[in-house]
């Protein structure tokens, strides 16, 4: 049985129909066939078959779907043509295997009749106001044979889509995958206003997002998280973009412009990530190139702030077996800060950014993926407002000096991958470079208007950068035994530079004046297994180890201007480090709608050098490793047939060797030390139901202890019994999203609304109250009216609506301070895709 490909002809100059409307008509016409054939047959949720479709042009998938199952499978080609689906391989019931198809796509199917299903974007099945002729159809349709599966139930409008994810190195339905991971996909981060990973952090349970400075983003994970900013430490969270690894923060706080999908992983990912994803790992996925069907996209919106963005992205086929695209995006907004003192603009923004990519695939085994991108950003500088003194307006400074922040971040990647019967051949090639200047006041307030201390204003300079290998083979998915398989290798070489002056109170006399100029260069290797086994039809036992080794090599001058006797230099400092990461999980699925687990896993975070020391003592010092080890169980539920989802988890975590900074005031230096040991834990739900045919609802909710089992410093208790920074107690999520028909079809209003809780936190170990943040809630959503075909919308979007003034980040260096987050912003957005 072959695939019918239609073609929506409502732009031409005869009849002005809805296809989809007509065959969503039959269907209910042949609903008494329906009984008939559900009384004869058994249930489609009783009955699988082999079925076996290769990764690829969507259309052609459905083809094999339709040849294998007898069924005839009507499709849009304008529809389906953008998309491409993952391969099956194995049993499914004729639900399954289409879910599977069109997951991620936005596209839904009805039957037509018994024996025929229609496949088309959701407005089309939607039910006309007035009888209207039913259209012919464009080619005839044959006659099915005797199909393999019966129909499933006619309730396929209140059933949500199956959400794919590829985190753990194969494609996977997220509610399969027996591990805590929050997915959002490019509908979803557009319609809740998602601009960065921040934003992502306020949807996402036990996840916190904040800044310190435009290069200093801070991230945490059920706690795991340091503010540690020398070049030759490590974060306890991992980035990958299109599954290259970047190596520094520096780099992290961008705009997800293009991103097809955004994964967070929870708790240690060290059998798959390796270093650095004690606490978890967080994947971006880009859009790749159609072989299938051309596609241009351009959006332009104007706001408040003066603000305004452009961009625009073509996508499709340069040849039979070649395709590229290519996106560019342009950002621009006026401050919502300013500097009472200079008159200058502060917390703006003007961002550009480029992403192209080339696909080569010759045949159906072969593949070339080439991508590269470019970011650059700038502003002048972040609003750290002196709390109690001068105009008492939380958004203003009186700092008095020049901030400014440039950067600029490039990649580039190759994926190749060879098919064969027995799995997935894959190489990935990647490397990463960025470079970013800022100066920036550190403590909030101008000289002159101190009556004692000092003002302290930083001049950072970094350029990371890195070249990474990755050799994978991904077994084909069979009945008994599946596995991944791979060597990682990596090498980074990264300098930062920072300037320190401090101006004495009152005159503004020169009183101290540093650079401290670092450099690392860091070699890993590491091989890894993860395998699982299937001992019974519903339990399946998963087996991982990961060997990770690496070698870091610091250098480190520096200079006190005022004091030359201080000064040092030290170069060629190594040390090594290994590390084994294993992972176990038994899984149990009584049913295709339910999944238990419960899990053990480790990962940790790399050692290193503090390369921002000021004795040679304290930087020859190196610290070690730190370990997360996660002890979890958990459940995943699809209900009602699919309406909704539950999923649910339960962690302790041991966080051994936890790597702490001992800050010395008098210089602003310090040390660090494998000082502590914490143990977390906490409660995770995710939860969404479609609460009727055009209005789904989501909620999420993470429950959070985390604290120091011992963190003692000298001889006193330090901050033992203290909760660790960065770890609110709770976190909580609800949204709203719905699609409605207007004009007969010919219209679509949709929108979504968020609204978020972060409950109130310490920013560090010492839990001193002057730098608790304040719990917060935040509100924003997007509403817009499209044409049926997509090809024109209009939206208005806005966040922090209810205009919270929110902090992300306190200081009492010398005196009061604070700096926070965004305050409302709105504005109105035309989309136009063709």
């Amino acid at each position: 049985m072959e695939v019918v490909s239609v073609q929506d002809n409502r732009r031409g100059e005869g009849t002005k129909r809805s296809t989809g409307r007509a065959l969503l008509t039959a269907a209910c016409i042949c609903l008494s066939g329906w009984i008939d054939a559900a009384a004869q047959l058994p249930r489609a949720d009783e009955m699988t078959i082999d079925i076996q479709t290769e990764a690829g042009r969507l259309e052609s998938a459905l083809n094999a779907l339709a040849e294998q199952t007898g069924y005839q499978i009507i499709v849009f080609s304008e529809d389906a043509g953008p998309h491409h689906s993952a391969a099956l391989n194995g049993q499914y019931t004729l639900e399954s295997a289409l879910d599977a198809l069109l997951a991620g796509t936005g596209l839904e199917y009805r039957f037509v009749n018994a024996r025929t299903i229609a496949v088309a974007a959701p407005w089309r099945f939607s039910p006309p106001r007035s009888p209207e002729p039913r259209p012919e159809p464009s080619r005839p349709v044959p006659q099915p044979k005797p199909s393999l599966l019966p129909p499933p139930e006619p309730d396929r409008a209140l059933r949500q889509a199956p959400v794919i994810v590829s985190a753990l190195k194969r494609d996977e339905e997220l509610q399969d995958v027996p591990a805590p991971i929050t997915s959002f996909s490019a509908p979803e981060l557009e319609l809740s206003g998602l601009q960065n990973l921040r934003d992502v952090a306020r949807l996402t349970p036990n996840f916190v997002g904040s800044t310190f400075n435009n290069t200093q983003p801070i991230f945490a994970i059920r706690g795991g998280s340091n503010t540690f900013s020398a070049i030759a430490t490590s974060k306890p969270i991992v980035i990958y973009v299109d599954e290259i690894y970047l190596p520094r923060f520096s780099s992290a706080d961008f705009d997800l412009f293009d991103v097809e999908r955004v994964e967070v992983l929870r708790g240690p990912q060290g059998t798959f990530f390796g270093r650095n994803a004690a606490a978890g790992a967080i994947i971006l996925t880009t859009e790749a190139p159609s072989l299938d069907t051309f596609e241009a996209r351009f959006s332009a919106e104007v706001g408040n702030l003066d603000a305004y963005g452009l961009r625009g992205s073509l996508n499709g086929p340069l040849s039979d077996d070649f395709a590229g695209k290519l996106s560019l995006s342009r950002v621009e907004r006026s401050g919502y800060g300013r500097d009472l003192l200079s008159g200058r603009e502060q917390d703006d923004l003007a961002r550009t950014s480029v992403r192209g990519a080339l696909l080569w695939q010759p045949n159906s085994r072969f593949e070339a993926l080439l991508s590269a991108d470019y970011a650059s950003d700038r502003n002048g500088g972040r609003t750290l407002s002196v709390i109690g003194q001068g105009d008492r307006n939380r958004r203003t400074s009186q700092l008095g000096i020049d901030q400014r922040f440039e950067r600029a971040i490039f990649g580039g990647s190759l994926r190749l991958t060879y098919s064969t019967p027995a799995g997935d051949w894959i190489s990935i090639t990647g490397a990463r470079l960025s470079e970013s200047d800022e100066a920036f006041g550190f403590s909030g307030l101008n000289f002159a208007l101190l009556n004692s201390g000092f003002q302290q204003v930083d001049h950072i300079s970094e350029s990371p950068s890195s070249l990474t290998q990755e050799f994978r083979f991904v077994s084909t998915e069979t009945g008994t035994f599946n596995f991944v398989a791979g060597l990682y290798l990596l090498a980074e070489d990264s300098n930062r530079i920072v300037d320190r002056e401090r101006f004495a109170a009152g005159a503004g006399r020169l009183i101290a004046e540093l650079r401290v100029d670092q450099n690392v260069e860091t070699e890993a290797y590491a091989a890894y297994a993860d395998g699982t086994w299937r001992l019974s039809d519903t339990v399946d036992l998963t087996a991982g180890l990961r060997y990770s080794v690496e070698t870091r090599t610091a250098s480190l001058d520096f200079n006190d201007a005022m004091l030359p006797t201080a000064s040092f230099s030290s170069s060629g400092l190594d040390e090594s480090f290994d590390a084994l990461t294993p992972r176990a999980a038994l899984v149990w699925r009584p049913s295709e709608d339910a999944t238990y687990y419960a899990s053990a896993t480790r990962g940790f975070t790399a050692g290193g050098f503090n390369t921002e020391a000021d004795t040679i003592e304290e930087f020859s010092a190196p610290f070690g490793p730190e370990t997360i080890t996660s002890y979890e169980i958990g459940a995943k539920f699809n209900l009602s047939g699919r309406r909704g989802y539950l999923n649910l988890a339960a962690f302790h975590q041991d966080y051994d060797d936890k790597q702490e900074f001992v800050l010395t005031p008098d210089t602003g230096f310090g040390t660090i030390v494998n000082a502590a040991e914490a143990t977390l834990e906490g409660v995770e739900i995710e939860a969404g139901w479609r609460l009727n045919d055009v209005v789904s609802a989501s909620l999420s909710y993470g429950y959070l202890d985390a604290r120091y089992d011992d963190f003692r410093i000298g001889d006193g208790p330090g901050n033992t019994g203290n909760r660790l920074g960065s770890s609110p107690r709770h976190q909580f999520a609800l949204g709203l999203e719905g699609e409605w028909l207007l004009l007969e079809g010919r219209a679509q209003l949709y929108g979504r609304t968020d609204i978020s809780y972060t409950d109130a936190y310490f920013t560090g170990a010492t839990n001193d109250p002057d730098l608790l943040i304040e719990g917060y809630g935040l509100f924003g959503g997007t509403i817009g009216l499209r044409s049926a075909d997509g090809g024109v919308a209009l939206e208005l979007f806005g966040s922090n609506l209810l205009d919270e003034d929110y902090v992300l980040i306190p200081s009492d260096f010398v005196v009061q301070s604070e700096y926070l987050g965004p305050p409302r912003l709105y504005g109105v957005r035309l989309r136009l895709k063709r």
